[in-house]
């Protein structure tokens, strides 16, 4: 019965380092899946002033107010103006003093802006944001860095081009409704 045991114990050992000699100089590869998500992105937290204003004033010079967007969005982002035009007045606002803005022409609807008569001034005007003249739509006024951790901001930088024949009445206010676009950068 020792012998038995011992031919067995002799014979498990061989084929143990049978196994291991011919398992040496094999190579097996396996597929790994590498997986990631993206989430997307739930909100553009954005502060858009509710108002661009502008006055021309006594001398005819033109003043803007200061105006910016603020992006605090996770990724960059594109502002584009949609469209811009006269805005239809409430009877509160024509009450209030408005008055039927001028139309938007282009930069060069004129070739001598300062010699207008008192009827091309009051019915034509150019302005432009950001170098973007207004009476042309689908134009990109600039882009947003990411911001975070810091907010990233767009200056909303107004000129203009006008008649100076304004009629001589109490201060006229006009107003013009602008359809923003703000969207992920591409």
């Amino acid at each position: 019965m020792k012998q038995f045991i011992s031919i067995t114990l002799i014979v498990i050992m061989v084929m143990g380092f049978s196994s291991v000699v011919l398992a040496e100089g094999v190579t097996q590869t396996s597929d790994v899946s590498i997986i990631g998500t993206v989430e997307s992105v739930n909100d553009i937290d954005v502060d858009v002033p509710v108002s661009l204003n502008f006055t021309i004033k006594e001398d005819r010079s033109i003043e803007w107010a200061s105006a910016e967007i603020v992006s605090r969005a996770s990724q960059p982002l594109t502002v584009t103006m949609v469209s811009t035009q006269p805005a239809v007045l409430t009877p509160e606002e024509i009450a209030a003093g408005y008055v039927q803005a001028p139309a938007l022409v282009a930069d060069n609807a004129f070739t001598d802006w300062d010699n207008l008569t008192v009827e091309q001034t009051k019915s034509n005007i150019a302005i432009s944001i950001n170098g973007k003249n207004l009476s042309v739509p689908n134009q990109v006024l600039g882009t947003l860095d990411a911001g975070t951790p810091e907010a990233s901001t767009l200056p909303l930088v107004g000129s203009a081009l006008y008649g100076k024949a304004w009629p001589n009445t109490a201060g006229q206010s006009f107003k013009y409704n602008m359809v923003l676009e703000i969207g992920p950068a591409e």
